[in-house]
Formats: structure tokens, C-alpha cells, sequence
């Protein structure tokens, strides 16, 4: 990006730069021609024929005023042609990036924005309004109240916002996730401005405020009826904390048959599946009554995506139990 530069230094070089060449153009060669120097055919010249005319002293001077022209005196003029299009530019440039007071240009593009501490309205920067027990952010342009202290709204516009203190009751801490700005400590339970304990039952213990009831039940044991009952966890099971069903899972390689856990028979060439309770056959075999059999692929064919299944390859269709080349209607 071009730096701003007064269109008065840019003229001030322009004129520099035109006199050195016009200093080196007068110590090298004579002047540039003006119109009235521009040598002209003599009169005894004219209608002479159509051919060219005969070589006469004018012709040199000509000659040399043309090469002259075209490499040393254009040479200047183009120079200033070039510096008042780069004065333009810049004085345009200056032109967009100049903000209201208290502003800067900005650090990238063509625009401009207030200075910390300072806010863009209605295209002008006017200072931020910080109150007791406010801090400004990082950005500059707002305020946020400081740890303790919660913002509120006093009137219309941020400017009569103001930072009040945050009461916190006993039994509750600071929690400026909150609207209130508080939260209660476990084992209590918010009721209005007051953090007040909870009753927890036998088999169970104190949870954060999220619970409606503040507690749960202690692992095997399940809610009835505001009371901790034991979870009767068969054999090969363990208890689990889940608010419906038995409360237990089976361990991995048995399955829930009512209200015991059986284990699960893997046949020859089959796996557990991820979740333990079931089984499946490996690549290449396929269940039959309980059992995993090898698959017996046709010719111009593929097991399938599955695994456990076998489809045709590309260019091939499925006719009875055999992979063929689609029939011609010709």
C-alpha cells in the first residue's frame, strides 16, 4: 500500500526531477525544437514530382528532431505524467483513509476506526462511557464489570448501563455463568435469594443444582418413591446408574434373558459384536441356522460391502445363481 504523501511534496519532487533532466538535457544536447523551429520544405521544392524529394540540409535537422523528440524530450513529460497519476492516487488514498477524530486508519484496507478507548456512532467516535467497577476489553471499543459485579440497564443506550454488586448468600459461591451471577454449593439448593440444604436420602448422595431433587441414588441402588432401594444384580451383570430398566447390564459375552444373563455361543468362524451380547460371522462366511458357512462365490463375482454376501462384479447380472453378460436386444 502506497504511504500517504502531500500532493505539495509530490509536485515539489516532480518539479526536482524536470529540472535535473532539463539541466542533463541542455549539458548533452541543444533544446527541443518548438513549433516554430520545426524546419519546413523550401518553396523550390514543391511540384517536383510525387517521388521523394532530393536530399537537402533540412532533411538532417528533421531527422534528429524526430529521434530527439521521441527519446529525450517526451522523456520529462512522461516522468510527470507519472508522478501526478502516483499524487493522485496517494491523495486519493489519504482522502478515504482520513476519519473523524479520534480515529486511525485502518491496519488493513482503505478505512478507518476509533481509537481505543474510543466507539464508532453514527460515523463519528465518541469516548466509551466506563462505570464504577468497570474495566474496558481488549478490543477498546466496550466495557464489561468486573469480577463481584453484574451489569444492569438503567435507562435506553448502553451509556446508563452501571455495574451493581453481586450478593451472594451463604452456602453459595460466585458464578458469573449465571444471570444472577451466583450459584449454591452442593449438598444446597437455590430457593429464591437463599441457598438452603437438602435432604438426602439414605443409599444416596448430594448432586449440583441441575438435579430438581439435588441428590441421586448411590450406585445399585434406584429411586422409589423418593427413597433409595437396592438393585438386585444377577450373576455376570454389574449395576449401572440409569434412571428406567433392571439398573444392571450383562458383562461382555452374555445377553439379558429376563432377569438373568446367559452366555452367548459363538460358533466356529464368528466374533462378539462391539457390543458384546451377540455374535457375527467373519469375511467370507455366512450364518446358516447358528453357523457360520463358507461362502461359495460364482464365477465374475465379488463378496459384497457386508461381508457376509456375495454380488456380482461390474459389467455382470444376476441371473438364477450365475453372473452373465447381459443379453443383446439384437
Amino acid at each position: 500500500m502506497l504511504s500517504p504523501v502531500a500532493p505539495g511534496h509530490l509536485f515539489a519532487l516532480t518539479m526536482a526531477t524536470l529540472g535535473r533532466s532539463r539541466t542533463r538535457q541542455i549539458a548533452v544536447r541543444p533544446p527541443c525544437p518548438t513549433r516554430s523551429e520545426t524546419p519546413r520544405r523550401r518553396s523550390d521544392d514543391r511540384g517536383r514530382g510525387s517521388g521523394p524529394p532530393s536530399p537537402r540540409k533540412w532533411e538532417e535537422p528533421f531527422a534528429w528532431t524526430r529521434l530527439h523528440v521521441g527519446r529525450h524530450c517526451l522523456r520529462p513529460l512522461a516522468l510527470g505524467v507519472v508522478l501526478a497519476a502516483l499524487s493522485g492516487a496517494a491523495f486519493a488514498e489519504e482522502s478515504a483513509a482520513a476519519g473523524p477524530p479520534n480515529s486511525h486508519p485502518e491496519r488493513y484496507g482503505s478505512g478507518w476506526e476509533c481509537d481505543w478507548g474510543y466507539r464508532e456512532e453514527n460515523g463519528t467516535c465518541v469516548a466509551v462511557n466506563i462505570p464504577a467497577n468497570a474495566y474496558l476489553t481488549p478490543l477498546g471499543s466496550a466495557w464489561e464489570c468486573r469480577r463481584g459485579f453484574r451489569r444492569e440497564s438503567r435507562g435506553f443506550g448502553q451509556e446508563n448501563d452501571v455495574c451493581i454488586a453481586i450478593h451472594v448468600p451463604a452456602h453459595g459461591y460466585l458464578d458469573m455463568n449465571t444471570y444472577k451471577g451466583w450459584s449454591c454449593e452442593i449438598g444446597y439448593r437455590e430457593e429464591g435469594n437463599r441457598c438452603v440444604a437438602i435432604v438426602v436420602p439414605e443409599n444416596a448422595h448430594a448432586v449440583y443444582g441441575f438435579h430438581e431433587s439435588g441428590w441421586e441414588c448411590n450406585l445399585g441402588y434406584r429411586e422409589v418413591d423418593g427413597a433409595c432401594e437396592a438393585v438386585v444384580v444377577p450373576d455376570n451383570a454389574y449395576p449401572v446408574y440409569e434412571p428406567y430398566g433392571p439398573g444392571w447390564k450383562c458383562m461382555r459375552g452374555y445377553r439379558r434373558d429376563d432377569a438373568r444373563c446367559v452366555a452367548v455361543r459363538v460358533p466356529d468362524h464368528a466374533h462378539l459384536t462391539a457390543s458384546g451380547d451377540d455374535w457375527k460371522c467373519e469375511r467370507g462366511y455366512e450364518e446358516v441356522n447358528a453357523s457360520c458357512v463358507k461362502l461359495e462365490l460364482p464365477k465374475n463375482a465379488h463378496i459384497d460391502y457386508s461381508g457376509n454376501d456375495w454380488d456380482c462384479n461390474s459389467g455382470y447380472v444376476l441371473q438364477g445363481e450365475q453372473c452373465l453378460l447381459p443379453r443383446s436386444d439384437s
